[in-house]
């Protein structure tokens, strides 16, 4: 082989040998920067995941505050309903006491009224009382009692309380007729039989007055003729 020849197939193989080179050192550096990329896009990778862990971690963290959340709402809600009826009975209660202090203070002006007309009424009987007294009424129980000091018929004697503002006297029991009588005299009726005398009455028809023949025996009673004359005794009830 002649050195022409040779000479040019070195060249070849050179230039060859420059590209091959070249290419090695293109894809050494092709090599170099996938490698890098790929590191980079490992880290990357690591930084998602770690994210991805860092945001399940903060999404359960959510989801479990939203759970706690809601619970608190539901039991807010309970309580706020609670307090609600309570408010309500609250206010029923309210409404009531207004109502039955209305009726308290409507009843208490009502008893007031009634007690200032008692007191009223109670001065008005005192000295009605005390003017009776003074004109020689004699005062035993309720009543007040005179005596008259002249005998007439029994319609008569009845005329004269009449006119008194009294009528005559009602036995009630033996210790009134004891107390208020000392004589014999006519009375109004009385309310039992037991002070009838012994057979008495017996007057029938003609005999239609009570009169009291000894004021300190309890069966005293009399059945009298109207017409005759006897003293008497006027009876007045103290609220009169």
């Amino acid at each position: 082989m002649d050195t022409v020849l040779l000479h040019r197939l070195y060249n070849n193989l050179t230039s060859e040998r420059n590209q091959l080179l070249t290419s090695y050192n293109n894809l050494t550096t092709e090599k170099d920067q996938l490698l890098t990329s790929y590191n980079n896009l490992t880290t990357k990778r690591e930084q998602l995941l770690t994210s991805y862990k860092t945001l399940k971690t903060e999404k359960d963290q959510l989801l479990t505050s939203y759970n706690n959340l809601t619970t608190k709402r539901e039991q807010l809600l309970t309580s706020y309903k609670t307090l609600k009826t309570e408010k309500d009975q609250l206010l029923t209660s309210y409404n009531n006491l207004t109502t039955e202090r209305e009726q308290l203070l409507t009843s208490y002006k009502t008893l007031k009224t009634e007690k200032d007309q008692l007191l009223t009424n109670m001065t008005k009987n005192r000295d009605n009382l005390q003017r009776k007294l003074q004109e020689n009424w004699v005062a035993f129980s309720d009543s007040l009692y005179k005596v008259s000091s002249e005998q007439k018929s029994w319609e008569e004697s009845r005329q004269d309380c009449l006119q008194k503002g009294a009528d005559l006297m009602i036995i009630k029991s033996r210790e009134e007729q004891v107390e208020c009588t000392d004589t014999s005299l006519y009375v109004l009726y009385i309310y039992t039989y037991f002070y009838w005398n012994s057979g008495e009455p017996n007057g029938g028809r003609k005999e239609n007055c009570g009169q009291i023949k000894a004021y300190d025996s309890q069966n005293s009673w009399n059945d009298e003729t109207c017409s005759n004359q006897h003293f008497w005794i006027c009876e007045k009830r103290v609220s009169q």
